[in-house]
């Protein structure tokens, strides 16, 4: 977003939100409202923060004002591009070295997916490799490698990568209680804490914020699991001609077909993204570290998009 005009306590709008999402995402917390548009006393504190801890692009001192002027504005933006991180996903010539880095995913398992992924389009792959990369594999110890937070999209309007923070945890979970009781928002502050490069996504978010990276719909497109998987995204197929890329769903819940009979799906709160078997949900609970049965898909969709 470009800069227009002096931001201080008291103004609102979209270049509001835009710099409290750079100072959340920079660590500068703008109270429990989070990203929410409004320049009140929280955000104000937040700008001083940072302005006492930073100089301009041109090495000099900010002001320490609480005012968002060009030069507070350039620097934040400055520190919050040199910071993003978005997984680009690289596809090789050779096609069985498609998933040869992806490590974290059992040989076996790889070997499938690869042997259906060479055979798609190269927008399908892209969204299948980095799906792949969000994706804890019960059978491969490791950490979880993507949060799932009921309301948080993958990619944000600004096409960015989200990020998991203490901020948006608390602000979803202010919204939706019962996603984040029995353990699990303490349990993702404590990833994030760990690792502040977590994803964070639900599970129509994940599909939402990939079709967002792509420019297959707008930036600010954003709908359930329910609507993706209806008539008006979506077309019905049958299991058998699942593709890498089509979307399995069941009421309220959607995954990504990623091919060799598996799917990546942003599982829930206590679960992250994780690699599921099409005809077999299970999922790893990291709280009660255990694995646990799921329901099964019963539709098969295939993307209006690609």
């Amino acid at each position: 977003m470009e800069y227009t005009r002096i931001l201080k306590k008291g103004s609102t709008g979209e270049d509001v939100k835009y710099i409290q999402n750079c100072l959340i995402f920079l660590n500068y917390s703008c109270g429990a409202s989070g990203a929410d548009g409004k320049f009140g006393s929280n955000t104000e504190k937040a700008v001083i923060s940072y302005q006492k801890n930073h100089k301009d692009i041109n090495n000099n001192q900010l002001s320490v004002d609480g005012i968002v002027g060009k030069k507070t504005w350039n620097a934040i933006e400055r520190d919050f591009n040199n910071n993003i991180i978005t997984p680009e996903p690289i596809i090789p010539d050779t096609p069985i070295e498609l998933l040869d880095s992806y490590t974290h995913i059992s040989s076996d398992k790889r070997k499938k997916i690869e042997a259906d992924l060479v055979l798609v389009n190269d927008i399908r792959k892209e969204i299948v490799l980095e799906a792949l990369q969000y994706a804890y594999d019960k059978d491969v110890p490791g950490n979880v490698r993507a949060l799932y937070l009921y309301g948080a999209n993958l990619y944000n309007t600004n096409l960015n990568i989200n990020y998991a923070d203490n901020a948006e945890i608390d602000r979803l979970a202010a919204r939706n209680p019962q996603y984040f009781d029995g353990g699990r928002k303490e349990w993702m502050k404590e990833q994030v804490k760990n690792n502040p490069k977590l994803p964070a996504s639900d599970c129509s978010g994940f599909e939402v914020g990939y079709l967002r990276k792509h420019k297959l719909v707008k930036n600010t497109f954003d709908v359930t699991a329910n609507s993706l998987c209806s008539n008006s995204y979506s077309t019905a197929i049958s299991k058998k001609d699942l593709q890498p890329g089509d979307w399995v769903g069941k009421t309220g819940h959607i995954g990504t077909y990623v091919g060799g009979g598996f799917v990546v799906e942003f599982y829930g709160g206590a679960f992250g993204a994780q690699l599921t078997k099409l005809d077999k949900r299970q999922g790893y609970d990291f709280i009660k570290k255990k694995v646990v049965n799921g329901s099964a898909w019963t539709k098969f969709r295939k993307p209006i998009f690609y």
